[in-house]
């Protein structure tokens, strides 16, 4: 527990995983830290049983924003629409520290294609990032008559 002070690996207000726990540091002392969820619940982890620290605000983050199209879309397409979107939303957020950067096709799926961008971002604030993000990818796939892919059944009569 000592050496979570002489190391300084997190402090109060900060975003952290600790002992499986994922929240904001609301207090420190020599036994305990108090770990407020983002759901609501405080959890007193005794410092003795810390022994690996994620801290979320140390440092930028990355945000990854992964987008499933159907098959048929034309990639080239759907990247430019992508890519166009964060560009515009690194504009007028703050937060977003780098610029956004297409990488690719990370997966094929049963139905979909999936394509990915980040961004590097202000500490502990990627989830908002990538679900703002993803809420303007769709709707500027809507207006571009984007697919993204569901599960459609196919009845056969007979």
């Amino acid at each position: 527990g000592a050496f979570l002070f002489i190391e300084g690996q997190y402090e109060v207000g900060d975003f952290v995983e600790l002992a499986g726990v994922r929240g904001t540091v609301e207090e420190i002392n020599i036994r305990n830290t108090e770990v407020k969820a983002y759901t609501g619940e405080l959890n007193i982890i005794p410092n003795g049983i810390i022994d690996k620290v994620i801290n979320y605000s140390k440092g930028n983050n990355l945000a990854i924003i992964d987008i499933g199209v159907a098959y048929e879309e034309d990639i080239e397409k759907v990247s430019n629409s992508i890519l166009t979107t964060a560009k515009a939303y690194k504009e007028i957020n703050a937060n977003v520290v780098g610029e956004p950067e297409y990488v690719g096709v990370v997966n094929l799926g049963d139905s979909d294609v999936v394509l990915r961008v980040i961004m590097e971002v202000k500490p502990a604030t990627q989830w908002q990032i990538e679900r703002d993000l993803r809420e303007l990818i769709k709707t500027n796939f809507d207006k571009e008559n984007i697919e993204i892919p569901y599960p459609k059944r196919v009845e056969i009569k007979g």
